[in-house]
């Protein structure tokens, strides 16, 4: 039985840089030494744009792609989707997608992806108290784009609870 690292980085077979970033005091377990590089957030109990912030100071490509391990059904296909998007909006610091739900439109944090110059951007957030992904919407040069309506649904499975992975593994 593989471990979430494991599957993920078989299911993404990511030819460029990885990255595994953690909290402090987070054992990361089985499967993260098969990352290039691994990084702890400075800083505990922050949240996930802290994460964001760690894998910008500690990676130097142009564009930094962040996905998480509870979002198994991302597949490669989707993170090179997003890069794309991403690579024909200069100026644009930061990106995540929306998709249509039956409560109607849902901007999804992860995956998403950013360039290094977001940094101030993003220090400046946290130095205010402002710790949602969400809310570098609201901040110049970050935007959400429409994802493909044809991407399965699967793709936005968010493993929160025990049964939340009891069903994603019942769906395989």
């Amino acid at each position: 039985e593989r471990g979430i690292f494991e599957y993920l980085l078989d299911r993404w077979e990511w030819d460029g840089g990885t990255m595994l970033v953690s909290a402090p005091g987070v054992e990361v377990g089985a499967g993260a030494e098969r990352f290039d590089r691994q990084a702890c957030d400075p800083v505990s109990a922050v949240g996930p744009l802290r994460g964001i912030l760690t894998a910008l100071e500690n990676f130097s490509d142009e564009l930094v792609i962040v996905a998480t391990v509870d979002m198994p059904g991302i597949s490669r296909g989707q993170l090179e989707w997003i890069a794309g998007e991403m690579r024909g909006r200069a100026g644009v610091l930061g990106m995540m997608m929306s998709r249509e739900t039956a409560e109607g439109k849902q901007v999804e944090p992860f995956p998403s992806v950013y360039r290094r110059e977001a940094i101030p951007t993003i220090q400046g957030q946290l130095a205010q108290g402002r710790r949602s992904v969400h809310g570098l919407l609201n901040c110049q040069g970050f935007m959400s784009i429409e994802a493909p309506a044809d991407w399965a649904a699967g793709t936005w499975a968010n493993l929160n609870t025990p049964g939340d992975l009891r069903n994603f593994c019942e769906n395989l």
